[in-house]
């Protein structure tokens, strides 16, 4: 009896004096807030002290899928062709160049991860991009000559980056902030080929009838491999409930390049023919840098009845791949003496490439 009287006087005494102590003006509802109390629009800047008391959230999952639309800018190999009519003097040329492959092309970025309830994770991240461009002209008479060429040139870029890296949250100032390190396996692959055609009609003088042109020429350059990826990103609530975000990460990469051309040209007419080919080839080890950036805004709510927010957001993306060593070239010709030639040529590239566009993403966090 005596220790039940003694617990309830230490009780009663405790809540006594804490009523005591707090007034109704020293009243702060701030100092009540812990870490994810709203992930939209607040957060603790002493994470380290808010993790030990906070569990009103608690770890979450994070998963989004983005359609980035970037336009390729950089060589992905050049293909020309030129044709002569040495009678006439008429000269007809066409090159490549990445002709149609920097138009804007969807490439779809996905990414899934866990956060505990102290800002620590894990993520996996997956972007691809593919793009094509062709050009035709099919068996099409000179104004001049009355020579009919034609030709098909197509030109293929694949680039491919797959992340495994640690994250980190935390905050500074008024701004989430999210770093994150880790590992990145990069690929970059680009293909160029290109076919020719051509009827020439010979003069009478020296024989008549046609003679027939054909030719071809390749190229590809490819590099892939594996290395550190390196992220930082941050966000922040305005009063409009968007949220305004920016992300910027670098990539380094020591893999294998491989580059190789080639060029075929050949002629037939009725007192013989003639035909040429080349073809060069380049592989090393090599080293690329990657840089990427991101700058948006984000619009984000809760989900009824979950513990689960929803996002969307848009953003303008640029990247940069840096460039390749080993460039290849390679060229061939031939001609029916004295009435017209043909020359072919392919070049694999070795400079860098730019991806400039924008981003639209959806995720959930829960």
């Amino acid at each position: 009896m005596k220790m039940y009287e003694m617990l309830r006087a230490f009780v009663v005494g405790g809540l006594v004096l804490t009523g005591a102590g707090l007034q109704a003006d020293e009243f702060d509802s701030s100092k009540m807030m812990t870490q994810y109390s709203n992930p939209a629009s607040e957060c603790c800047c002493d994470l380290d002290s808010c993790c030990a008391n906070s569990g009103s959230r608690g770890g979450h999952f994070l998963f989004g899928v983005e359609a980035t639309f970037l336009a390729p800018i950089g060589s992905t190999g050049v293909q020309t062709w030129e044709f002569a009519d040495l009678a006439s003097g008429a000269n007809n040329a066409f090159t490549t160049d990445s002709s149609g492959i920097e138009n804007l092309v969807p490439a779809p970025r996905v990414w899934l991860g866990f956060v505990n309830d102290c800002g620590w994770g894990a993520q996996v991240r997956y972007w691809e991009l593919n793009s094509s461009a062709t050009n035709t002209d099919l068996f099409t008479p000179q104004l001049i000559t009355g020579d009919t060429t034609g030709f098909n040139a197509a030109n293929t870029i694949q680039m491919q980056a797959l992340d495994i890296e640690a994250i980190r949250n935390f905050c500074y100032c008024d701004w989430n902030v999210t770093t994150s390190f880790g590992y990145r396996h990069a690929l970059r692959d680009s293909q160029g080929a290109m076919n020719f055609i051509a009827q020439v009609d010979r003069p009478t003088i020296i024989g008549g009838q046609t003679a027939l042109y054909s030719g071809a020429s390749s190229s590809i350059s490819k590099f892939e491999g594996d290395g550190l990826t390196f992220s930082l990103a941050g966000s922040r609530p305005t009063c409009y409930g968007i949220d305004l975000f920016w992300n910027m990460r670098g990539s380094c990469l020591w893999g294998n390049s491989y580059s190789s051309s080639s060029a075929a040209a050949a002629v037939g007419t009725p007192f013989g023919g003639a035909n040429f080919t080349t073809g060069a080839v380049s592989g090393k080890s090599d080293d690329i840098w990657i840089g990427e950036l991101q700058a948006g805004a984000q619009w984000s709510r809760c989900l009824p009845c979950s513990n689960a927010r929803f996002f969307l957001r848009g953003a303008f993306e640029y990247q940069y791949w840096g460039s390749t060593s080993g460039q290849t070239f390679a060229e061939a010709g031939v001609f029916d003496s004295g009435v017209s030639g043909m020359y072919v040529s392919a070049s694999s590239p070795e400079s860098s490439i730019n991806l400039v566009g924008f981003a639209l993403s959806s995720g959930i966090t829960w």
